[in-house]
């Protein structure tokens, strides 16, 4: 009679050991899928993180590239600007200390009639007469805080005639 009750309370304990076997067993399992899907979800947030720190950093080159094409439109205008001779005369003759008077009105627009073809489209521009020690300020309201200007100037110091030096400034911003 012992025996048959050792025996029926080792069968409930190896039941039980058994089923705390599956239960662990059952945990395990889970336990590696959700491991799995903690790997899966870490390995999409790098993935994206890295894709989003290259896509900043071609945003970033574009925006340098642009730039410099800009400085090398506006060079390309200022030296072709420099080496006409009717309008180098204009410049060096007109007198720019009243900026209001129709003599200079006439002498921008010489010269934005001269520049307005080489503007690439979607952008705008402003220039400017001054004389050499003078800071030459944008003449046109600003376009805004949103745009980048790009500005670059260049002296016209004298010709055969005339000695009256004076810098010929252009400002560059992309319309919206």
């Amino acid at each position: 009679m012992l025996n048959k009750f050792m025996m029926h309370n080792l069968s409930q304990f190896k039941h039980h050991k058994l089923n705390k076997h599956k239960i662990s067993f059952l945990d395990m399992k889970n336990k590696r899928g959700l491991l799995r899907i903690i790997e899966a979800f870490v390995a999409i947030i790098l993935v994206l993180g890295v894709l989003l720190y290259f896509l900043s950093v071609n945003a970033d080159n574009r925006q340098e590239l642009l730039g410099e094409k800009i400085h090398d439109i506006e060079r390309n205008i200022l030296l072709d600007v420099s080496q006409n001779d009717e309008l180098r005369n204009e410049i060096l003759s007109t007198n720019i200390t009243d900026k209001g008077t129709s003599e200079y009105k006439t002498m921008i627009d010489s010269l934005r009639d001269f520049i307005t073809p080489n503007i690439p489209e979607g952008f705008n521009f402003a220039i400017n007469v001054c004389t050499l020690k003078e800071t030459c300020g944008l003449l046109v309201a600003h376009p805004g805080e949103d745009f980048e200007i790009y500005s670059d100037s260049i002296p016209i110091t004298a010709n055969l005639d005339i000695y009256d030096p004076k810098k010929l400034k252009i400002w560059m911003w992309k319309n919206n």
